[in-house]
C-alpha cells in the first residue's frame, strides 16, 4: 500500500453532503474539495473517510485513491490517500510516455504504482513511492508534449 499525504489551501469553511449519486456512489464536499466513493463516513464534524473507488478533486488537481482519510484544519485540507499496491517487475520508463495520448499516459502512470500529487494548469507531477521517482508531465493536444523526471524531494514536499 503506498499513503500519500497532501495539504490543499482552501478558502471555504467546511461543508458536507453525503448523497447517493445515480452511479451508487457517495457524494461529500469539504470547503471547495469534492470527494466521490462507493462508501463515506463522517468522522467528525471536519473529517471524513471514504473508501472504494475513492475521487478527490480540488481546485488544481484530482487523486483517485483505494481510501482517504480527509480533514479539514482551518483553511487547511489535508488528504491522506492509500492506494492499493500492485507491484511490478517490468521496468518502467517514465519518460516513453513523450508523445503518448494522455488519457492512455495517465491509465498507464496509474498501472505503473503512480500517483497525482499536483496539477498546475496542463502539468501533472506523479509520485511513485515504491520507486522513489517524481515525474512532471505536460499535456497538449491531449498528449503528453513533455515528461521529465524530478528530484523525489520535488514530490516529498508537495
Amino acid at each position: 500500500m503506498t499513503m500519500l499525504r497532501i495539504s490543499l489551501t482552501v478558502g471555504l469553511l467546511w461543508v458536507s453532503a453525503s448523497a447517493l449519486a445515480a452511479n451508487g456512489q457517495e457524494n461529500a464536499r469539504l470547503g471547495r474539495v469534492h470527494v466521490q466513493a462507493d462508501s463515506i463516513e463522517m468522522l467528525g464534524a471536519n473529517s471524513l473517510k471514504a473508501s472504494g473507488n475513492v475521487v478527490v478533486i480540488g481546485k488544481d488537481s484530482v487523486i483517485h485513491s483505494h481510501e482517504a482519510l480527509i480533514s479539514q484544519d482551518g483553511s487547511v485540507i489535508q488528504v491522506q490517500a492509500v492506494q492499493s499496491g500492485q507491484s511490478h517487475t517490468s521496468e518502467f520508463d517514465p519518460l516513453s510516455l513523450q508523445d503518448a495520448r494522455a488519457a492512455g499516459g495517465e491509465m498507464r502512470l496509474q498501472r505503473e504504482g503512480y500517483v497525482a500529487v499536483k496539477t498546475k494548469g496542463l502539468s501533472t507531477t506523479w509520485w511513485n513511492r515504491a520507486t522513489q521517482t517524481c515525474v512532471m508531465v505536460k499535456t497538449s493536444q491531449g498528449r503528453y508534449s513533455e515528461v521529465k523526471v524530478l528530484a523525489a524531494s520535488v514530490c516529498m514536499g508537495s
